[in-house]
């Protein structure tokens, strides 16, 4: 599963608050998620913008490479042998990050692009169209 979209920016008058932009594996209707995407937040104020991994149950990793809003961010997961591939790459910043982890047993029964809306009391509205994207399915199902 793969998606490319602008990042964008937020606004932070409405106050605290989180969103998020990814594609992965999982999470609809199972316990394990295979993701990777880009954070829009806002704390006191503040934007920040970040980029990150998860294959939940294990915690998030956040990478600490740069993103900021009108960035090209390209999302990829995808699956085969019991290895799955999260790559999530930044063409405006010029950075590309890779991550494989072997796992069996997952069930592989949902694949998503998501553009999470900002969470925690409406904060953090998009000062560019919520991202448009495009999103390429490379199989007929996730296996």
């Amino acid at each position: 599963m793969s998606t490319t979209f602008t990042q964008p920016a937020v606004n932070c008058s409405s106050g605290d608050g989180y969103s998020s932009f990814w594609v992965g594996l999982d999470g609809y209707s199972s316990s394990s998620v295979e993701q990777t995407g880009t954070e829009a937040d806002c704390s006191g104020g503040v934007a920040s913008y970040s980029a990150w991994y998860e294959m939940y149950p294990a915690y998030p990793v956040t990478y600490g490479n740069n993103v900021e809003p009108g960035d090209v961010i390209t999302e990829t997961v995808s699956y085969s042998s019991n290895t799955y591939t999260l790559t999530l790459k930044d063409s405006t910043e010029g950075w590309t990050k890779t991550t494989t982890k072997r796992e069996s047993g997952l069930s592989r029964s949902s694949a998503e692009v998501v553009a999470e809306a900002p969470y925690s009391g409406g904060c953090c509205r998009w000062t560019t169209s919520a991202p448009s994207t495009s999103a390429t399915r490379r199989s007929t199902a996730p296996r």
